[in-house]
């Protein structure tokens, strides 16, 4: 366990001091809750559970992998100036 820890630590720092966040952060985000599944289901010996409760996770799943990407892709991420909203124009007064 300590051993996956000093390592997850190393390649968190590896990948941080690659580029920038926006870059690092989705793959972060996205793999945690996969590792730690995984470390459950073989150093604790946790049992999945399988049939109609694994709709709700996968839903959830989606949901963290769509809004992940979704923030990642946003203009305020990339310091790009958001464009303006379509429709009328609206006067300064």
């Amino acid at each position: 366990m300590v051993l996956v820890g000093l390592t997850s630590l190393a390649l968190f720092n590896n990948a941080v001091h690659s580029g920038r966040l926006v870059a690092v952060q989705p793959a972060v985000t996205l793999s945690d809750p996969i590792v730690s599944v995984l470390i459950g289901l073989t150093l604790f010996h946790e049992h999945a559970r399988a049939g109609l409760l694994l709709l709700p996770e996968l839903c959830g799943l989606g949901l963290i992998v769509v809004g992940t990407l979704g923030l990642a892709k946003s203009a305020q991420m990339l310091d790009q100036p958001a464009a303006p909203p379509r429709g009328r124009a609206y006067a300064v007064e």
